[in-house]
C-alpha cells in the first residue's frame, strides 16, 4: 500500500474511486437504476405540482360560481 492508504496512487485514492464507480463490473445496472429512480422522483414532483395547480384553479372557479353575482 502507498502512503495514502490506497493502492499506491497517492493520497487522492484515485484507484479506490474508480473501483467504487465501476461497482464490481455492474456499473451500468447500478448507476442506471439510480438514474431511473431520480427521473421517476422528478416526474412525480412535476406531476404533483401540476395536479395541485389544477385543483386550485378548479376550486377558484367553484368559489366564483357560488359567490352571488360571480364576484367575491
Amino acid at each position: 500500500m502507498g502512503p495514502g492508504g490506497g493502492s499506491g496512487r497517492g493520497p487522492s485514492g484515485g484507484a479506490d474511486m474508480m473501483e467504487f464507480l465501476n461497482q464490481g463490473g455492474y456499473a451500468g445496472f447500478v448507476w442506471g437504476s439510480y438514474g431511473m429512480a431520480l427521473a421517476l422522483l422528478v416526474a412525480e414532483v412535476v406531476g404533483l405540482r401540476r395536479q395541485r395547480r389544477t385543483i386550485l384553479t378548479r376550486l377558484g372557479r367553484l368559489l366564483r360560481l357560488r359567490t352571488p353575482g360571480g364576484h367575491p
